[in-house]
């Protein structure tokens, strides 16, 4: 109550002074009362306990939405750790009675799919109508898919200031299954929404993942809402599209064919038949290496997050059949891998091998990094343990229990590799950070090897870390991705100025060239030509966002007017329009 009321102060010291003590005491006091009057009205149903589980996770919630420090977070779940271990170990709260029909399952998965979406969805839309989402990277691809759209080609000209193929950067084929969504709604709104239905689509492998390892429909349930509140999946979203939130259901739907295995029925009344097996088996394999090669589609690293799944599935089995099909992937993905990469030194900007810099000596590329952890893999802890990635492997481990690594089967390691390998050895410090795109392909499989181990656990063990990993994911979202719900308020508070900026683009001819400031770029990309400010190219108009400038709008323009431009619009403190050869009004 008192958070309620003073919530946002309750760290500073002057807080206790805001507060009657009469009203503390009187208040404990009544809370001692109506639980000693339900302890006697319900002397069997754990009252006390039912309300120290709710009461203490209200609280530690509210704590966290008012300090969103993270080193405080880690100290709210390390007291909920101690709470559950003393609520779950005799089973206090009953979760071992609670059960799940299976229309109730599917129901909650869908309601949990909508939720999920429907806030990425809203973020990062608001994101973009508040002129919040920069050239880099939601300008290039608004305008890629304009060139999708008018010419099939993902061209793109404010990516590298000039007109190019986006796919001379990064080779993203899978960008194509949005574009006849795209092409019916032509607007960058299409793009957020899409990334939000793929990310929250990825529930649906996943639950079919759980029912496969025979989890009880609770159990899935939870996982489910493991998946929707885990906050990495959700902040890997809110720095717009990317062709990286397609690893994430792509990855989850090959676990599942794999996981798929048809085998004859136990069951003697059940007639064997030969053909229908074999179907099946056939099936299985062709969704395999479907998958595969969507997910190497995806750009041109994703071929490794496949050639560790087939290593996995060499190690995980006896089946030489099945390791016979885990040679066969992962021999595909790597001759992909090795083309791929062959034309993009070839052909286009080069593979970016910096971001393992801190691996690689001169210009060894690939070849330097696998050399250097042969030679020195003391260098790899070396780079995985400094203090910034600790907080971010609790970050992806904590809301999950830790249960990757809660296994006895080492083969199952091998699924924690693309996690140390992307995310953890890189010194560029965006792929360790869970509000960046580079954790949709190692989060999905930290989530499918939890999915492994909390199937090999006991009753008791698997209700009690499955009820912290959702409790962590739940806390963990209250510290990172809520606060983003700032954006409704900054378009209620900022409209009139979101509504300046749209009407001041609007003059901007469709078919004119334009060189803007970033944050403008976006909503004017879906045109032939469109650079960032500072480009060598000429172009008929300039837009400047004056919202952050701390110069003069004279001075900003007058540098402008020298090489022959006019001003042709000008809202003070908010837009400057120019354009070339126009006059400028006294």
């Amino acid at each position: 109550m008192l958070l309620l009321v003073f919530g946002k102060d309750f760290a500073q010291k002057d807080f206790a002074g805001q507060v009657s003590l009469l009203y503390v005491l009187l208040g404990f006091a009544a809370a001692y009362i109506i639980m000693t009057l339900l302890a006697v009205r319900l002397p069997d149903r754990h009252t006390d306990d039912y309300a120290m589980a709710l009461l203490l996770l209200v609280t530690c919630f509210a704590l966290l939405c008012c300090n969103r420090d993270m080193y405080f977070y880690f100290s709210i779940m390390a007291v909920l750790f101690i709470a559950g271990a003393y609520l779950l170990r005799e089973d206090k709260i009953d979760l071992s009675r609670f059960r799940l029909s299976n229309r109730a399952l599917w129901l909650t998965a869908c309601v949990l799919m909508l939720l999920m979406g429907g806030f990425i969805a809203l973020i990062t839309v608001l994101r973009y109508l508040i002129y919040a989402a920069p050239n880099f990277d939601f300008g290039i691809f608004v305008n890629m898919f304009h060139h999708m759209k008018e010419t099939f080609s993902p061209t793109v000209s404010c990516e590298r200031d000039r007109l190019l193929s986006h796919f001379a950067v990064h080779v993203s084929p899978i960008y194509y299954l949005i574009l006849p969504f795209y092409c019916l709604f032509p607007s960058p709104v299409t793009l957020q929404i899409a990334q939000a239905v793929i990310v929250a689509s990825g529930l649906i492998p996943l639950l079919a993942i759980c029912r496969r390892k025979s989890l009880s429909q609770a159990a899935c349930a939870v996982c489910c809402g493991i998946y929707a509140l885990y906050p990495a999946f959700s902040g890997g979203c809110f720095y717009d599209i990317h062709e990286n939130c397609f690893l994430l259901p792509l990855l989850l739907w090959l676990f599942y064919f794999y996981e798929k295995r048809p085998v004859a029925s136990a069951d003697a009344s059940v007639p064997f038949n030969k053909t229908v097996l074999t179907r099946q088996r056939r099936i299985r394999v062709v969704m395999l290496f479907l998958f595969a090669l969507l997910i190497c589609l995806v750009k041109e690293d994703a071929p490794v997050y496949v050639l560790f799944f087939a290593i996995f599935m060499l190690f995980d089995n006896t089946d030489g059949k099945e390791r016979l099909l885990g040679a066969g992937i992962g021999l595909t993905a790597l001759v992909y891998f090795v083309g791929v990469i062959s034309l993009l030194n070839r052909y286009g900007l080069g593979a970016m091998t910096s971001r393992y810099s801190n691996f690689i000596n001169g210009d060894s590329g690939l070849i330097g990094l696998i050399t250097t952890v042969l030679r020195n893999p003391a260098l790899v802890f070396a780079e995985m343990l400094d203090a910034d990635k600790a907080v971010f492997f609790l970050q992806m481990l904590l809301p999950l229990a830790f249960l990757p690594l809660i296994t006895r089967r080492p083969a199952r390691w091998i699924l924690i590799m693309p996690f140390l390998l992307v995310n953890l050895m890189p010194d560029y410090k965006y792929q360790h950070s869970i509000e960046f795109q580079y954790i949709f392909g190692s989060g999905a499989f930290l989530l499918y090897a939890s999915i492994l181990n909390i199937a090999d656990l006991g009753g008791r063990a698997r209700r009690s870390l499955l009820a912290f990993a959702l409790t962590a994911s739940c806390m963990l979202t209250a510290v990172t991705s809520l606060d983003r719900l700032r954006y409704v308020n900054n378009y209620s508070v900022n409209r009139e100025v979101i509504e300046t900026l749209n009407r001041s683009l609007e003059t901007i001819p469709q078919n004119a060239s334009v060189s803007a400031s970033t944050f403008l770029v976006p909503h004017i990309a879906q045109r032939d030509q469109i650079y960032k400010i500072d480009t060598e190219n000429h172009t008929e108009y300039v837009a400047i966002d004056l919202r952050y400038e701390t110069y003069e709008a004279a001075e900003i323009a007058a540098p402008y007017i020298r090489r022959g431009y006019g001003i042709v619009l000008y809202e003070p403190d908010i837009i400057l329009i120019l354009q070339y050869g126009a006059d400028t009004p006294s």
